[in-house]
């Protein structure tokens, strides 16, 4: 680049000044948080249930940490009889034990009575409880849904999605024709998906020429710098152009992807229209026999020929366009490989821990002698070993953290709450093996190592107490995010790139609720034989609960998607497993009693909590005839948009309408792009703008309208034309006053780009 380019940069660079920064933060302050009606920021101390405007997952998250409180609580209170048991067997050694390993369980238990009366059966009241907590989640879950959700209306209480289309067997006015007569009532709205992978990309690419075409409009008039701006300029616009016309020739080439989005008039056709598409299987069974189809039960409407699968919409914001053309198998292979991903970090994690401990004991017993017992060196060998691993498992914890969205945006998933399950999935189960399973097995002398001073029982215990502190601090102060702002605000040219590197992250659900899988697992795994982790499992939750509140209302963009009850579901599917490893632990803890006779009791009891944990988990509710309605949760049975036509709901509160990219225009859109904005601070210019035309000033974002205010879920709507994308390269709309630009530069067009400056009177509020 010319020399002049990089005079001017530092120049900018020089010029700014604290009122700069201060605006810029002033910036992102206007897009954070979960917003209430008057689109002011919910008070920190706001009830859960006004949180439910980010989206019902919101809600649970906070509901599930409570609940998780009281379940913890009690199984504390049940195991106090082993904690007195663990105390009282120490006692003899207790100048040989630490204070923590004292109240762990040792495997020198000789009375096989006290055995199964201070410590199996206690064990077995508290899995028992832990199951109870999953029935009682799953109860509370629909509840909470049905609560949330009959106070929001969204285009989703509308719509169907439709899968599994041939792409050559059916046209646009066949499909809303099926779909009317089917229903029974008329269509608002139908969109098919076409494919738009290669539209979406050009689209990424036009859309950062034009940004750059907008921060190079303010420098029209630099000294020394018109002529080569004039040229740079038209650089830009010739490639916009090649860009566009790409664009075009892609939307001529568009194919359907076998998905369609259906939005009917009023959500009772819609709900009728699903009992007929989606009938209980034993119908689906019969019906697929040609025979017996329609003489025991009304046949199943067919379009072509073919069943059509439907199921419930999600939201116009919550689709990524460009993966609905992806297929089953090749996501399958993508997320085999986002598993093969996380299982190398986790192997890596285990050669760290284990080396670490085996070269401990060695240098342990080098010091000590030859003639050293085995207990005697462990005692030594693992004082510094316990803490350092501790830290070891918190920074790959930290690690997979950070890594797990990218890789779940590889799987290419249809929907954001897809991708979001697909995180917690991904690391909630890299969180158990790291953070739980590792610790048992990493131990070099096998299950007799588990027990002892700093043995995987006390490691537990550390890796409890930093899992409680060390994670919440790191979310709360967020170094990545400060990182980025201060080298993007370094680097950014104007303002508006300051106000671009300033702007707030995607609230991630997935990861929020990954962390507080990890929490019950340490939990529910070594609670029985440690427990003091229930105590201190409750005081991490208290602390997890105040810092996603900080994150949510002070941190995250007020544009996060609003996500559904699918990630918390999928959280409640993951812990009848935790029980599951709990009590195989156990049952391996129980077989290395030295009792007299054998703890053939006490194994007993850990096989009938096996039997009722797999009658808990493994019974196929969903094809329970009585329990299908209740799986299939409330909004398929109850009408929560209170009898009202979709048409008058979006002409009041600005519902979004499902857009594929491809059937936008390629003009309006260049044009959108192209149009600056003006950002207002405070209703005072920045003291960089007063004497230099090339930064722009920057103030507070309008109130939104009260149409925007009313939306559901979220407020206010996004822009229907600005989809989200997968890649995470599109950038996020900035939250200005749309009248007034118009007003402003309404005639501008991509060679007569000029930065608009601050008005000195603040926009007036709405």
């Amino acid at each position: 680049r010319p020399s002049v380019d990089k005079a001017m940069a530092a120049d900018v660079r020089s010029s700014r000044t604290a009122k700069d920064w201060g605006a810029a933060r002033e910036h992102a302050q206007s897009l954070t948080g979960i917003r209430g009606e008057n689109e002011r920021v919910l008070p920190f101390n706001a009830p859960v249930e006004k949180l439910g405007r980010g989206g019902v997952g919101v809600v649970l998250l906070f509901k599930t940490t409570q609940w998780l409180q009281w379940l913890f609580g009690a199984c504390a209170i049940a195991s106090l009889p082993c904690l007195a048991h663990n105390i009282i067997e120490s006692r003899p050694d207790a100048d040989k034990h630490s204070y923590i390993v004292q109240t762990t369980l040792l495997f020198g238990v000789e009375d096989a009575t006290l055995l199964l009366a201070l410590q199996a059966i206690p064990w077995a009241v508290q899995m028992s409880l832990v199951l109870a907590f999953g029935a009682f989640l799953r109860a509370q879950q629909r509840r909470v849904a049905q609560s949330v959700d009959t106070v929001t209306i969204t285009t989703g209480d509308y719509a169907l999605e439709v899968r599994g289309l041939a792409p050559d067997r059916f046209d646009e006015a066949e499909l809303s024709y099926f779909f009317a007569d089917v229903s029974g009532g008329p269509i608002a709205q139908l969109e098919v998906a076409y494919t738009c992978e290669q539209f979406a990309r050009v689209r990424v690419q036009l859309e950062r020429l034009t940004q750059t075409i907008v921060d190079l409009g303010a420098d029209a008039e630099a000294d020394g710098a018109s002529e080569w701006l004039a040229e740079r300029r038209a650089d830009l616009n010739s490639r916009v152009q090649i860009e566009g016309a790409e664009l075009r020739a892609l939307q001529q080439a568009k194919s359907p992807t076998g998905t369609a989005f259906v939005v009917f008039e009023y959500a009772r056709h819609r709900d009728a229209c699903r009992r007929k598409l989606e009938p209980p299987w034993y119908v689906s069974v019969v019906d697929s026999v040609p025979c017996l189809r329609g003489r025991i039960f009304d046949a199943v409407p067919r379009m072509g020929g073919h069943r059509v699968r439907v199921g419930g919409s999600p939201d116009p914001s919550d689709v990524f366009w460009e993966n609905l053309e992806v297929t089953r198998c090749s996501r399958v292979r993508r997320s085999a490989l986002v598993l093969l991903a996380s299982a190398l970090l986790i192997s890596a994690s285990f050669a760290i821990l284990f080396t670490m401990e085996t070269q401990a004991k060695a240098e342990a017993q080098q010091r000590l002698g030859s003639a050293s017992t085995g207990s005697v060196v462990e005692a030594h060998a693992d004082t510094g070993v316990t803490v350092a691993a501790a830290i070891v498992v918190t920074g790959i914890n930290g690690l997979l953290k950070f890594i797990s969205p990218r890789l779940a945006a590889s799987e290419r998933r249809s929907t954001r709450s897809e991708v979001e399950r697909s995180v917690l999935g991904t690391l909630g189960l890299a969180y158990v093996i790291n953070q739980s399973l590792l610790v048992l097995m990493i131990s070099s002398t096998g299950v007799d190592g588990w027990a002892g001073n700093g043995n995987s029982f006390e490691k537990a215990f550390f890796i409890c107490a930093a899992n409680a502190v060390l994670p919440e601090l790191v979310k709360v102060i967020r170094p990545d995010m400060r990182i980025k702002r201060l080298v993007g605000g370094l680097l950014a040219w104007r303002q508006e790139g300051l106000l671009r590197a300033h702007e707030p992250p995607h609230s991630q659900l997935g990861a929020l609720y990954a962390a507080l899988l990890r929490t019950v697992s340490l939990a529910v795994i070594f609670g029985p034989v440690v427990p003091l982790v229930w105590p201190l499992s409750i005081v991490a939750l208290a602390l997890a609960s105040r810092a996603n509140r900080y994150v949510l209302l002070r941190i995250t963009s007020r544009h996060s998607p609003a996500l559904g009850d699918e990630v918390s579901e999928r959280f409640r599917e993951l812990m009848p497993w935790l029980v599951g490893a709990s009590l195989v632990v156990q049952m391996i803890a129980i077989t290395q009693m030295p009792t007299s006779p054998p703890p053939a009791s006490s194994q007993l009891v850990v096989v009938l909590s096996l039997c009722l944990w797999g009658a808990f988990t493994l019974l196929p509710y969903h094809l329970l005839p009585c329990c299908r309605a209740y799986e299939e949760g409330a909004s398929s049975v109850v009408d929560d948009t209170r009898g009202r036509a979709f048409s008058e709901v979006a002409a009041e509160q600005g519902l979004q309408r499902f857009e594929c990219p491809v059937n936008q225009s390629v003009d309006a859109l260049i044009t959108r792009l192209t149009k600056p904005r003006s950002f207002h601070f405070s209703g005072r210019p920045s003291a960089s703008s007063e004497g230099n035309p090339r930064v722009v000033s920057s103030g507070p974002t309008p109130a939104a309208s009260a149409g925007q205010r009313a939306n559901a879920r979220v407020a206010p709507a996004p822009d229907p034309s600005s989809q989200p994308t997968s890649s995470g390269d599109v950038a996020q709309p900035h939250d200005v006053d749309e009248t007034q630009a118009e007003a402003t530069d309404g005639d501008l067009d991509v060679d007569d780009i000029e930065r608009v400056g601050a008005d000195p009177d603040p926009p007036p509020k709405t």
